[in-house]
C-alpha cells in the first residue's frame, strides 16, 4: 500500500520533468511579487474594511487562481506567456475599479 505513495511521488516528479506543471492552490499562485502589487492596489482602491476585502474581492481571486492556474491568455497577444491570464484578470479588475472610482451606483439604482 505504501508503494502507491512513492510510486505517486515518482510519477510527478518525472511529468514535471517532462514540462507538466503540478496544479497550485490560488494562494500559491497570488505568491510571486507582480501579483502582490496587483492585489494591494487593488485593496488601495477598495473602501471597504480588510475582512470584507478578503471576503469578498480576495477569496474570490484566489479561487479564480486556483481555476486558471498557470494558462497563458492567448498564443501570440498580450499575457501570452505561463501565468498570463491570472496577470490578465487581476488587471482587469484593476481597471474596472480606476473606471468606477467617482461613479455613484446610487445614481443608476435610484436608491
Amino acid at each position: 500500500m505504501l508503494g502507491l505513495f512513492r510510486t505517486a511521488r515518482k510519477t510527478r516528479q518525472r511529468s514535471e520533468e517532462a514540462g507538466w506543471l503540478s496544479p497550485q492552490s490560488g494562494g500559491q499562485l497570488l505568491q510571486p511579487p507582480y501579483r502582490q502589487q496587483l492585489i494591494g492596489a487593488l485593496w488601495d482602491m477598495c473602501s471597504m474594511s480588510r475582512q470584507v476585502f478578503v471576503d469578498y474581492v480576495q477569496a474570490p481571486i484566489e479561487r479564480y487562481a486556483g481555476l486558471v492556474q498557470e494558462w497563458p491568455a492567448s498564443e501570440s497577444h498580450h499575457h501570452a506567456y505561463r501565468g498570463g491570464m491570472l496577470d490578465h484578470g487581476l488587471e482587469v479588475v484593476g481597471y474596472m475599479l480606476i473606471r468606477r472610482h467617482g461613479f455613484n451606483m446610487h445614481k443608476l439604482t435610484g436608491t
